[in-house]
């Protein structure tokens, strides 16, 4: 299943835009530059490995804002739902490790770009081995690898604006790739040489500059695109602020523009705070898992941003059987609508057997 990528580097060809970066004082914006800066922090970097043991608290704590009603007991989860992962995986970071926004310094390209969002990504469940080691019980121990894609096919890529002759709207994509495993972080080399992968996950960022304008700009000023499909299949849902304030907490994830209205407004011009880029995707996984199959993959891209207290809609639709695809499986269109059957964030998904 092939990612929906933005161009690894694209260039107006007159280039007049100026502006101070954060690593030099003065001078031109050179985006090949640039491009190779970043590409040296990211390469230098070493991987992050991030260990949890999986217990089901975390796990029934996010099914229960989700769904209040009718949520499982501690002793029904037996493996861990796929969505999951994103209460368990996600660092502690300290003051020295967050920008002023609250987002992750390591995923940060440099300077004149400091502001941060979700794009979008995959995840790939590699079966069986996911729903038979993935498992709820206290004791299985598990690590994340994280890195920045930074090979020569790197997603580090500069998207310059001929339209803004000021470069406000210029983008810097950045791609992380997650491979989660089974086993401890202090395992020998020889136990770490025979870990087995369970999941596989792409996370693409875009980082933009500094905003000159506050509320009321066009940061608040969702494009109105319908999805172009009947759902066979929705799952409504209000994201009230508390939910967004849980989320946060359970996903170690203190960007502000998911709490603090007044930030998201001033300083990011938004007309509310922003429903997180992982809690769509999560929602998606509990649609999918809900129609009676395990999810292979999905592929996904945010489009336009949800506020808080504003009801979304994710919706299903199965596409018909295409020739090659194997024996059980079924392919998805998958979306989520904003008011007026705005649409936010659009994917597509395979599942297959039976639901974890």
């Amino acid at each position: 299943m092939r990612l929906l990528r933005p161009p690894p580097l694209v260039i107006p060809l007159t280039l007049s835009n100026k502006y101070t970066t954060t690593t030099s004082s003065s001078g031109s914006f050179n985006p090949q530059t640039y491009h190779s800066s970043a590409l040296h922090k990211f390469r230098t970097t070493p991987p992050r490995h991030i260990p949890a043991i999986l217990t089901p608290d975390r796990s029934l704590r996010l099914t229960e804002s989700i769904q209040p009603f009718g949520s499982p007991s501690p002793s029904s989860l037996k493996t861990l739902p796929q969505g999951h992962h994103m209460v368990y995986f996600e660092p502690v970071l300290g003051p020295h490790e967050k920008m002023l926004d609250g987002t992750d310094v390591a995923h940060w390209p440099g300077g004149p770009f400091v502001r941060r969002m979700w794009a979008g990504g995959s995840v790939t469940f590699h079966e069986p081995s996911y729903s038979q080691l993935a498992i709820l019980d206290g004791k299985t121990e598990m690590v994340c690898v994280e890195r920045v894609k930074s090979d020569q096919d790197s997603d580090v890529s500069v998207r310059l604006s001929e339209r803004d002759p000021e470069g406000g709207a210029d983008k810097v994509f950045v791609e992380l790739e997650r491979e989660y495993h089974l086993g401890g972080i202090n395992d020998s080399k020889e136990e770490k040489t025979k870990r087995v992968t369970v999941m596989e996950e792409k996370r693409r960022l875009v980082f933009m500059k500094e905003r000159k304008t506050r509320v009321g700009d066009d940061a608040s000023q969702a494009k109105s695109v319908k999805a172009p499909w009947k759902a066979d299949y929705t799952f409504p849902l209000m994201p009230t602020e508390e939910l967004l304030r849980t989320f946060s907490d359970l996903t170690n994830n203190a960007h502000l523009i998911h709490l603090d209205r007044e930030y998201a407004q001033k300083e990011e011009g938004y007309k509310d705070v922003l429903v997180q880029g992982p809690l769509t995707l999560v929602l998606m996984l509990v649609a999918l898992r809900g129609q009676g199959g395990a999810i292979k993959e999905i592929e996904y891209r945010n489009l336009s941003p949800l506020f808080s207290n504003e009801p979304l809609e994710v919706c299903l639709k199965r596409n018909a059987k295409r020739q090659g695809e194997r024996e059980g499986e079924q392919s998805w269109a998958v979306w989520i609508e904003g008011p007026e059957g705005r649409l936010a964030v659009r994917g597509r998904a395979v599942t297959f057997g039976d639901v974890i």
